[in-house]
C-alpha cells in the first residue's frame, strides 16, 4: 500500500466520490444561495471551507502510505488519522469491516467499527487468506465486489465452496 495506489479504485466507487465531490457541495452552495442571496465564502478560523475540506482530505493521500501518523486522542476523536484509516487495510481478522472513515472518525464511532491502534502498531496489508485470487481477471474486478455487496445485501445466496472459510465463503464469482 502506497500513496499512488489511493486512487486505484472500481468504477462505481470513482462515479459516487465525483457524485459526492460534486453534487453535495454544489447542493449545499445552492441552498446558501437561495437563502442568503449573497454568494459570501464561509470561512472557519481565516480559512474557506472548501480549502479547507480539501486539506483534510488530502491526507488521503499519507492515509494509503505506511506512516503512523496519529492525531492524537482528542483531535482523534472527530478527525480519523492516518494511522487509523490504515488499519482498515490490515489482513488481521480483528481489523476486518472496521475503520471506514476518510475524515471523520465520527461515523465509525456511530456505526461501532471504529478500533483505535496501539500506537507505533504495526499492520501487515493486503487480503487475507489468498482472497487475491478472486480478482485475478478484469472482469472478476469488477464483478465480484458488485457480487459481494449483493450478498451482504441478501440479493442473492451464497455458494458454498469446499475449502472456504465462513468469513469468506460465497463470494466467489
Amino acid at each position: 500500500m502506497i500513496g499512488v495506489t489511493n486512487d486505484r479504485v472500481h468504477p462505481i466507487d470513482e462515479i459516487m466520490n465525483r457524485w459526492w465531490d460534486g453534487m453535495i457541495p454544489g447542493l449545499c452552495y445552492g441552498i446558501w444561495l437561495f437563502f442568503a442571496l449573497d454568494p459570501v465564502e464561509l470561512t472557519v478560523f481565516g480559512l474557506n471551507v472548501y480549502a479547507l475540506r480539501d486539506i483534510i482530505l488530502m491526507m488521503d493521500f499519507v492515509r494509503h502510505t505506511h506512516l503512523k501518523l496519529s492525531y492524537g486522542r482528542h483531535v482523534g476523536a472527530v478527525l480519523l488519522s492516518p494511522h487509523y484509516h490504515q488499519l482498515h487495510h490490515s489482513t488481521a481478522e480483528k481489523h476486518w469491516d472496521k475503520n471506514f472513515g476518510l475524515a471523520l472518525s465520527v461515523w465509525d464511532r456511530l456505526f461501532g467499527t471504529l478500533v483505535v491502534p496501539e500506537p507505533g502498531e504495526d499492520f501487515v496489508f493486503g487480503l487475507p487468506a489468498n482472497e487475491h485470487d478472486q480478482y485475478q481477471s478484469l472482469y472478476k474486478l469488477h464483478v465480484v465486489p458488485l457480487r459481494k455487496i449483493a450478498l451482504r445485501l441478501g440479493l442473492i445466496r451464497p455458494e458454498r465452496e469446499p475449502g472456504r472459510s465462513e468469513h469468506h465463503a460465497g463470494e466467489a464469482v
